[in-house]
């Protein structure tokens, strides 16, 4: 029994011992636990100094933390926690009194983990403690924030708080009235001390706070006054003097109260219904130029994500450097959509059928109507890292007319369509229909327009369409430029163009000289390529044109089956490879047949150059001869150009049938040539010379018996009315000059003789005739139906 007892004294003396150890250090263990459970919450840089913690008291002489990504610090000094044991145990204690707290908060990336941590609105809803003291607070913001910092104190005992305090921000001095009553009724009211400043309460908040299992509720009501809050929240965007108006809300929302600390699981836990009434103008300084809204907005948010909906339309105005005028955006009553939120961003989605109006604005020489914009599928825009990213987007387009290059242009409608594309690029997509362009040089017809757009890091490739409705005309076009460099390429190509008498050329152009086309196929290709050198942009241009059977009319006379294929290069303008021109026929009075020449083309497309024409080698068949040209240049930068046109085997009997002299009959060829001079006045000879192809020919005039009665008291005109009666000639000379106005003056040495007359002794005499060629061609037109087939095919042409 003795053994035993000592036994005992032993254990009870050891366990002793062990309560007076922990006591001695108690104070290091729960420092060292404090320790363990703040690193492991990213606090490693921390430090804990307990001075003193007893049976119903402990006191912290200073408490001090910073985040290990240094994005936040946190000291309380005096710290004086009062506890019972019994009540300690179930998590209560009775009293926490701080004498100094000071925090500094700065920028840092978010949290990558999900940590849970108590929701501040709740924290003291939910303290276990009955009173919590903070004498003095001083919070340190984020720099670039519009506050600057916070500080004042915190009185809290059981369920009742009061915090008054102080914001400090760019502006000036804000007092913060912050009550919570032990009903749960929360008061906050926000009052400016701004210089200047005529508002007396910026915000208000009363509602109640409740708290359900796992949960946090509350409803009430904000009311604030947008010119006094944005003065204490903008950074600048905005003119603070230039905003005005109310914003009355009716709040409701439920929170867990343990939430990660990402914004997503946040939004995720939100139960939230807010009716807002507002009534807000605001005048930007930058670009956004006047922002106005009235009316209510709705918003319900659950499972991260917020539906709201306009009982008031609003509009606002922008203004872009490239605008002479502000751009207006207004959108109606009823308008609605809803905000997802995701991923550290926002995703903006707008119901289809819905509208938005854009006012009238202008861009440079575009002067754009106002114009209204229809959905036609929901639209999505995604907000990440600054930035708007459109996901969807189709667009519908109301009839415009505008103004485009000061051309007034209108349309009966447009479809446009984005989506986004890989890298971060963009496809679009445009459909115009009834295009009516008042185009110089074009007739006004409708044309349906469409294209594609794709932009991806390293090119931007546009294609388009263009086709008349009429199906005569289609257009089509490729674009592929470089972003980086600007260097790039085009091609387009216009497919075979049918013409006829129903479908003319002067259909598509104005045509307004007599010339059209109403006969054969037109096809044409070309390409550009386009580089920076030395500062400045080398476009290099390749055109392909291909005719086959062309008619139609030019000037006073018909063509017909006019072929050629022509390709044209060069910088700057182009310059044709030599080209082949063959026609059929061309009937100005005097049918020309089998024309063909080679063709070099100088067409600038810059500067005041005009074109340039090089012919060579030509030849057509003429009043049964043949007529030719080594070389003939039409360059219309020079006051004119002359070269040789050469005449062999031209028929006599074909060129006095041209005179319709009833009576003058003759055969015979003619050959020579005869010096042209082109100018812009027109065309004019000088020194022609013809001769009669060996043996010679026939003159024979048969006089009336006017011209015979006239001769008979005429003894030297019925001598030569004896001998040309029957005139066999070896020798015929004409000497000839021809004025641009259409007198022709011809001088022609006859040598031969009549064999009937004066036993057919030989003769020579000279004849000086004068003729105005143009006169004359016109009653040839007349008389071979020319000028009413011309007139016909212009008079159907002046009628469409």
């Amino acid at each position: 029994m003795k053994v035993v007892l000592r036994v005992s004294t032993l254990l009870l003396l050891a366990a002793m011992m062990m309560v007076a150890a922990t006591y001695h250090f108690l104070p290091q263990i729960v420092s060292a636990v404090l320790s363990s459970r703040l690193a492991a919450a990213g606090y490693a840089k921390h430090q804990i100094t307990i001075s003193d913690i007893g049976w119903h008291k402990a006191v912290l002489e200073s408490f001090r933390l910073d985040a290990d990504d240094a994005s936040f610090h946190l000291e309380l000094r005096n710290i004086a926690i009062e506890y019972a044991l019994n009540e300690l145990i179930h998590g209560r204690i009775r009293s926490i009194e701080v004498a100094s707290l000071q925090a500094s908060v700065k920028s840092a990336p978010p949290a990558k983990e999900s940590t849970p941590v108590p929701l501040p609105v709740a924290t003291f809803a939910l303290i276990p403690a009955q009173r919590v003291l903070i004498r003095q607070m001083s919070v340190v913001l984020p720099e670039g924030s519009p506050l600057q910092s916070l500080s004042g104190s915190i009185d809290y005992q059981s369920g009742v708080l009061h915090a008054p305090m102080l914001l400090a921000s760019p502006l000036g001095l804000v007092h913060v009235r912050a009550e919570v009553g032990q009903d749960g009724h929360v008061d906050v009211a926000l009052n400016p001390q701004v210089a200047g400043s005529k508002a007396s309460e910026m915000l208000s908040l009363a509602g109640t706070v409740s708290r359900q299992p796992h949960q946090l509720q509350f409803g009430g009501r904000v009311h604030a006054d947008a010119a006094a809050l944005w003065q204490l929240s903008a950074r600048g965007d905005l003119n603070a003097a230039s905003v005005a108006g109310r914003i009355d809300a009716d709040v409701n929302f439920s929170l867990p109260d343990q939430l990660p600390s990402t914004a997503d699981a946040f939004f995720s836990a939100l139960i939230a219904r807010v009716h807002l009434l507002v009534d807000l103008s605001a005048v930007p300084q930058g670009a956004l130029k006047q922002v106005t809204g009235r009316g209510g907005l709705s918003v319900e948010c659950r499972d991260a994500g917020c539906d709201w909906h306009l009982d008031g339309g609003g509009a606002f105005q922008a203004s872009l450097a490239a605008a002479t005028s502000p751009i207006v955006l207004s959108w109606p009553s009823g308008f609605a959509g809803r905000v997802d939120i995701a991923d550290r961003g926002l995703t903006l989605i707008l119901p289809a059928r819905q509208s938005v109006r854009l006012g009238r604005f202008s861009v440079g020489s575009a002067a754009l109507p106002e114009t209204v914009l229809g959905l036609d599928a929901p639209l999505r825009l995604s907000y990440r890292d600054g930035v708007w990213h459109p996901q969807a987007v189709a667009l519908a387009v109301s009839p415009q007319s505008l103004q485009l290059a000061g051309m007034p242009v209108t349309h009966a409608g447009a479809k446009v369509a984005l989506q986004p594309a890989a890298g971060g690029g963009i496809n679009a997509a445009l459909h115009v229909t009834g295009v009516n362009a008042a185009v110089p040089g074009m007739q006004p017809f409708p044309f349906d327009l469409s294209g594609t757009l794709a932009l991806d890091q390293r090119n931007m490739t546009a294609n388009a369409t263009l086709a008349t409705q009429d199906g005569m005309v289609q257009l089509n076009g490729r674009v592929v430029q470089q972003r980086a460099t600007g260097d790039g390429a085009g091609t387009w190509s216009v497919p075979a163009i049918s013409f006829s008498r129903e479908h003319p050329l002067s259909r598509l152009l104005d045509l307004k000289k007599a010339f059209d086309v109403d006969g054969g196929v037109l096809a044409l290709t070309g390409s550009s390529h386009w580089q920076q050198h030395d500062g400045r942009y080398v476009v290099s241009h390749h055109v392909e044109i291909d005719l086959k059977g062309g008619s139609g009319v030019v000037g006073d006379g018909l063509f017909e089956g006019l072929s050629t294929r022509m390709v044209l290069d060069g910088e700057g303008g182009l310059r044709s490879k030599p080209a082949r021109i063959e026609m059929a026929s061309f009937n100005n009075g005097v049918p020309i047949r089998d024309l063909s020449v080679n063709l070099v083309l100088k067409l600038p497309l810059s500067g005041d150059r005009k074109p340039a024409l090089y012919l060579s080698d030509f030849s057509a068949s003429l009043l049964g001869g043949k007529v030719s040209s080594p070389e003939m240049v039409f360059d219309f930068n020079r006051s004119g150009s002359s070269f040789p046109v050469l005449l062999e085997h031209v028929d006599i009997e074909q060129i006095l049938a041209l005179e319709r002299h009833e009576g003058l009959y003759g055969n015979g060829f003619l050959d020579g040539s005869i010096p042209l001079t082109w100018s812009p006045a027109g065309v004019s000879v000088s020194g022609g010379k013809l001769a009669a192809r060996s043996p010679g020919g026939k003159i024979r005039y048969i006089a009336d018996n006017t011209t015979r009665a006239l001769a008979e008291s005429n003894m030297s005109m019925n001598i030569v009315l004896g001998i040309i009666s029957d005139f066999h000639y070896h020798q015929m000379d004409v000497a000839m000059d021809y004025a641009a106005d259409g007198r022709l003056l011809m001088q022609v040495h006859l040598a031969g003789n009549n064999p009937a007359y004066a036993n057919g002794r030989a003769v020579e005499f000279n004849l000086n005739l004068e003729e105005n060629v143009l006169r004359l061609l016109e009653s040839l037109r007349v008389a071979g139906d020319i000028s009413r087939k011309v007139d016909e095919r212009l008079q159907k042409r002046m009628k469409k």
